[in-house]
């Protein structure tokens, strides 16, 4: 699982150094840019609610095949992607796929440990998400310095669909679900109950909102547009 949620993650950043390229090829402008990253946010948005739903019925297994295939058929849409039309749904598929993953790796991770152990398990999923997120964009940004960012895209189909079969053989006979986890014990225990005030909430709920806004402005589309633009950087050096 946590070479899944790596992996997932990894392939979903390859956007970040190739942006620039994308919107060369395509004829895209910095606005549009921005709304191709807001599209992947959408994906993301639109999914993650029901993602925890599966994430409770399902095995984990099942639902990281699913991403994968999902990641694969978004990396193939946007790899031959003729017009920006067409780059858009990849980039949403590619969000809905990285949502299905990080819902699941989560609830994974946090029920698979004892109470005793469940910050340490929770941490390996962050870490794996992180290092997907860090390696992601270096690994993108040397192919498409040598071979173009379409050919970064269609290696990212290569690797999905490996991590397909990964999965596929490292599955005996099914996993339990989260809800099963729970049911019989595994990672169950007293937890505190928290009350908070509504105000307190929204504090709380405020704090990965800014987050994110910051990291989709800043780093996923402003830094690399500015890199290729302003400091005529080349992919390579975006994603380092």
């Amino acid at each position: 699982m946590g070479g899944a949620v790596f992996t997932i993650t990894a392939l979903a950043f390859f956007r970040v150094p190739i942006l620039p390229s994308i919107g060369d090829d395509l004829s895209m402008s910095t606005t549009q840019l921005g709304l191709f990253t807001a599209t992947y946010a959408l994906g993301r948005l639109l999914t993650d609610v029901p993602a925890g739903a599966m994430a409770d019925r399902l095995p984990a297994t099942s639902i990281v095949s699913r991403a994968a295939w999902l990641m694969a058929g978004g990396s193939a849409l946007l790899a031959g992607a003729p017009v920006a039309l067409a780059a858009y749904a990849a980039i949403f598929v590619l969000g809905v796929g990285t949502a299905l993953t990080n819902t699941t790796g989560a609830a994974y991770f946090s029920t698979v440990a004892p109470v005793s152990r469940r910050g340490i398990a929770v941490s390996g999923f962050a870490a794996a998400q992180l290092g997907g997120q860090a390696f992601g964009p270096a690994i993108a940004g040397g192919l498409a310095s040598f071979g173009g960012w379409r050919t970064a895209e269609a290696i990212a189909v290569t690797v999905a669909v490996g991590l397909v079969a990964a999965v596929a053989s490292r599955t005996r006979g099914g996993t339990v679900t989260a809800h099963e986890r729970r049911r019989s014990g595994g990672g169950a225990g007293p937890t505190a109950q928290w009350v908070l005030s509504r105000s307190v909430r929204i504090v709380l709920f405020s704090v990965p909102f800014v987050m994110f806004l910051t990291i989709g402005s800043m780093i996923q589309t402003l830094a690399p547009v500015i890199g290729d633009e302003a400091l005529g950087l080349t992919p390579a050096v975006i994603g380092l």
